[in-house]
């Protein structure tokens, strides 16, 4: 059995984050909606101190798309006692607040124990027994995270195996780290992530925690969170991650990442572009509009003619100037690439004497002296994807500079 992997972040709502991870004029009320469109999964932290009423639930399960799962970090009250056995009472509050209401957003309960705790058989099994397997009909899946280092032992791991709860996988210095296979799917919060690195973490580590990832899949769903260290990097930590699941840095440089294809990872999101709005489904039916007409300009457009002798390979560019394929020039030129245009209608651009022969055939060397200067240098075109004002301007000027501005192809040799 495959599982999936589900990577993400503890909480959506930090101000650091503004302007590194959200856009600086997004809404506060849209954080939810960009980060859930950005990670597919999110650890709900702000449980462990309070309750929610059931509306907030809601809330945050119609403003995640399909796919998306949280998980939620159960509350202090029943982890942090003296006798954990008596903690039914507070058990049943926190799934009394209205967890029910994430439906199929629900994933693992993380019940987080203090550092002092140590491992008492007796007490902590007596705990296992309160936690339910159910809540309004939704099976649950319970993770537990000890931070003593009394718990690393057989006696505990196979306690956990027995009532069918994971053990967090902790990175970090001072808490024990525990990889057991205790349950159908792995749980772990990595906690070394270092400010002075852009993703938190190096590529060679990234690699390592993607290989692991893939591992952990391989038994069943794996979800794993950025949290404390560095908390600034989290959101760059975790979309690294997600590309580290797919292959290796190496690898990376050179193929797209298409990580469905796999099968590992949680069906990918939509952009945030995509949010749901009268807005945005406008400009959606635009920017659909404006690839058909590429498209249908792609079919039309020539081929491209053979590169001339004498010319070094090069990727060859047909740019032509009338009046319904001038779009399939601007969206063949890259943002601030420096390309030098030559023209290749020789039929027009050369003297008169030499229409007589093929263009592309090599030709003396007393008429390639005389022949024209051919190779225009041209300046960064500052041509985006989808800003096309500067591109008709940077072309009238290429075409004004040939010797006869009435040709109708020109090839973009690139550099």
């Amino acid at each position: 059995m495959v599982g999936k992997i589900r990577i993400g972040i503890g909480g959506w709502t930090y101000e650091p984050w503004r302007g590194v991870f959200y856009p600086p004029d997004l809404p506060r009320k849209r954080e939810l909606e960009f980060a859930s469109r950005h990670l597919t999964s999110i650890e709900i932290n702000g449980t462990y101190y309070s309750t929610f009423k059931p509306a907030n639930w809601i809330k945050w399960r119609e403003e995640t798309p399909e796919g998306f799962v949280f998980s939620v970090k159960a509350s202090r009250y029943c982890t942090h006692r003296k006798e954990l056995s008596s903690a039914g009472d507070a058990i049943a509050r926190f799934f009394g607040q209205g967890i029910g209401e994430l439906r199929d957003r629900l994933g693992p309960i993380n019940w987080q124990f203090a550092e002092t705790k140590a491992f008492d058989p007796v007490d902590f099994e007596g705990f296992l027994r309160l936690l339910p397997g159910k809540v309004d009909g939704l099976p649950l899946r319970h993770a537990i995270e000890v931070r003593n280092h009394s718990f690393k032992s057989a006696a505990f791991y196979a306690m956990a195996e027995r009532y069918g709860v994971a053990v967090v996988h902790a990175d970090d210095d001072d808490f024990p780290e525990i990889d057991e296979a205790t349950a159908d799917f792995t749980y772990a919060r990595l906690m070394r992530s270092r400010e002075e690195v852009e993703t938190g973490y190096t590529d060679g580590e990234l690699d390592r925690w993607g290989r692991r990832a893939r591992a952990w899949a391989k038994r069943g769903d794996a979800f794993i969170y950025f949290i404390s260290g560095a908390k600034l990097r989290a959101p760059a930590a975790a979309q690294a991650l997600i590309t580290a699941c797919w292959t290796d840095t190496a690898l990376r440089r050179l193929k797209p990442v298409n990580m469905e294809q796999r099968g590992f990872l949680a069906p990918m999101v939509q952009p945030a572009r995509s949010i749901p709005g009268a807005r945005y489904r406008r400009r959606r039916c635009r920017g659909a509009a404006r690839s058909a007409v590429r498209r249908r300009d792609r079919r039309r457009a020539p081929a491209a003619p053979p590169v001339p002798a004498g010319f070094p390979p090069a990727l060859i560019l047909v740019v032509r100037f009338n009046k319904h394929q001038r779009r399939t020039g601007r969206s063949g030129l890259r943002a601030g690439q420096a390309v030098t245009a030559t023209v290749k209608a020789v039929d027009q651009a050369l003297p008169a004497r030499h229409h007589a022969r093929p263009w592309h055939q090599p030709q003396s060397r007393a008429a390639s002296q005389s022949t024209p200067q051919m190779r225009v240098k041209l300046k960064k075109l500052a041509v985006a994807n989808r800003s096309h004002r500067a591109a008709p301007a940077s072309l009238r000027k290429l075409r004004s500079s040939c010797s006869r501005p009435r040709s109708s192809a020109v090839s973009m040799v690139s550099q």
